[in-house]
């Protein structure tokens, strides 16, 4: 099943994510250039998560209050279709699906009753506001930035910016010291005896 998964989000993500490489490449604009390869990044996250949530929903859908699990699985499948939207839009428009990226996610984090846990279980946790607040502050100035970006005022450093932000969203997330901290004391190292 979970093979499946993998090719659906593949096929639906893949065609857009290659796009925005290309257009990184062959774009003579430098803040267009900038701006393709942060929302090509980002594309790739997104497609992950597509595939993390998908999974975790389809391992612990039982665990799940059937309530909050319907909720979730309707903003889920909104922000996909918004998101790929976006997504396939930025490859003609690279500032409007840009915005409709940075919607899907806002709607996401503003909607969205229980997210995903970051551990290896796929178990899922309610999502309060308070939690959301900081992410949804983040989304709404991605938002500004991008249509100030499609308006053509300061499209060069909000290019820059925009690189910025995703990279370093993308270097926190997955470098988090404490994850590897847990892991590596999960291996035991033999005892030297003196």
């Amino acid at each position: 099943m979970f093979f499946l998964i993998n090719i659906l989000i593949f096929l639906l993500f893949f065609p857009a994510s290659f796009g925005l490489l290309w257009q990184t490449f062959t774009i003579d604009n430098l803040s267009s250039q900038l701006i393709s390869f942060a929302f090509f990044l980002f594309s790739l996250e997104q497609a992950r998560m597509a595939f993390l949530d998908l999974r975790g929903l389809f391992v612990s859908y039982q665990k799940i209050n059937r309530q909050l699990f319907l909720i979730f699985v309707f903003v889920f499948l909104l922000t996909i279709l918004i998101e790929l939207y976006g997504f396939y839009l930025s490859l003609f428009s690279l500032g409007w699906g840009a915005i409709f990226v940075l919607l899907s996610q806002i709607w996401f984090n503003l909607f969205a009753p229980i997210k995903l846990n970051n551990d290896d279980k796929l178990t899922f946790h309610n999502y309060y506001f308070k939690e959301k607040i900081s992410v949804l502050i983040t989304d709404i100035i991605g938002l500004i930035l991008m249509m100030l970006w499609t308006f053509n005022i300061g499209k060069l450093i909000i290019s820059i910016v925009m690189v910025i932000l995703t990279s370093l969203f993308l270097l926190i997330k997955y470098s988090n010291p404490l994850s590897n901290c847990q892991k590596m004391t999960q291996i035991n190292f033999p005892r030297i005896e003196g």
